[in-house]
């Protein structure tokens, strides 16, 4: 049995419980939770940043990296699910609002997603192995599973 792997930030988790459950996965995955989500965890974007708040939290890179070998290895997962939500407070606060329009929700879904998008593609692209029967080793890709939650409906917006 597997274990799928959240990623989530601080707020709304009544609603995250929910949508996994929903998703058939009761009991059956671990929460990892960074504010922001993806924000933080790609150097790739680091320039959309306020002068400096990109460098204090580079090592939240390694804090996810870990944490995904952790349960691949305890508990074989295939599958993570990365949900954030409208209005983040990481996003606003940390991003340079000269680099990164906020304005709107469809703006804002651009910016999640060009997070978002960019971590699952640095996940997915990882090679991992697992044992088979025969004794040998099968290469394999996490999937990975991006999510927005809006205020106006619940994980309408499925980015990845």
């Amino acid at each position: 049995m597997y274990w799928p792997s959240a990623a989530w930030t601080l707020r709304l988790t009544d609603n995250l419980v929910n949508f996994l459950h929903f998703d058939n996965l009761q009991n059956r995955y671990d929460h990892f939770i960074l504010a922001g989500a993806s924000l933080l965890c790609s150097e790739k974007h680091s320039h959309l940043f306020a002068h400096g708040q990109y460098e204090k939290y580079t090592h939240w890179k390694k804090s996810l990296n870990d944490h995904i070998e952790l349960t691949v290895n305890l508990h074989k997962i295939k599958d993570i699910y990365i949900i954030e939500h409208q209005d983040c407070g990481a996003y606003s606060n940390l991003l340079d609002p000269g680099k990164v329009d906020l304005s709107s929700l469809d703006k804002e879904i651009e910016c999640h997603k060009k997070f978002v998008t960019t971590l699952a593609d640095e996940i997915h692209a990882e090679p991992r192995t697992e044992k088979n029967e025969q004794g040998g080793e099968n290469e394999y890709r996490l999937n990975v599973h991006c999510f927005l939650s809006t205020c106006a409906a619940m994980w309408n917006c499925y980015i990845h």
